[in-house]
Parts: structure tokens; sequence; C-alpha cells
């Protein structure tokens, strides 16, 4: 089996990363699953966490088809551009 010697499994569905290091899940819960994250999805049902807007935005775009909640940083709203 995959997990034998690595005791720290990540408990998300559909994830089989598992690790020698709970520090190392820990980082894998905060990168892949927005755990402890500050932009959270307030899509009902959904909150999952991201550490950017750019990653927010993806993920509104890609698992709810909506558009993005701001522009990434830098980049100065159109209506061409997809943001609101």
């Amino acid at each position: 089996l995959f997990y034998v010697n690595r005791p720290y499994i990540c408990d998300e569905p559909h994830c089989n990363a598992a690790y020698y290091q709970l520090a190392n899940l820990k980082s894998h819960l905060k990168a892949k699953h927005g755990r402890d994250a500050p932009r959270k999805c307030r899509i009902r049902g959904c909150g999952k966490g991201f550490v950017t807007v750019e990653e927010l935005n993806e993920h509104l775009r890609v698992e709810h088809g909506r558009a993005p909640i701001a522009p990434p940083k830098g980049l100065a709203p159109s209506n061409s551009s997809g943001y609101c």
C-alpha cells in the first residue's frame, strides 16, 4: 500500500496525498486545499479557501462557472476582461 510508511494522510475527498511528517501534511492542506487560507469561496456548500485572489478567481470560474470577484493585482478592470 502507498500509505504503509506514511502515517499522515490527507482527509480531503479524492486526494491520495500521504506524508512522513505532520508538517508536510499541514503544508499540503494549506497549499492544495486552502485550509487556513484567508480568501474563502462564498458559494453555499463550498467554503474552500485560497491564499491569493487569483486562485479564488480560478476556482470560481472552473468549479462554479462564476465571473471573478476582482481583477488580478495590477490589472485595471475593463468590459473586455471578463471581470465585474
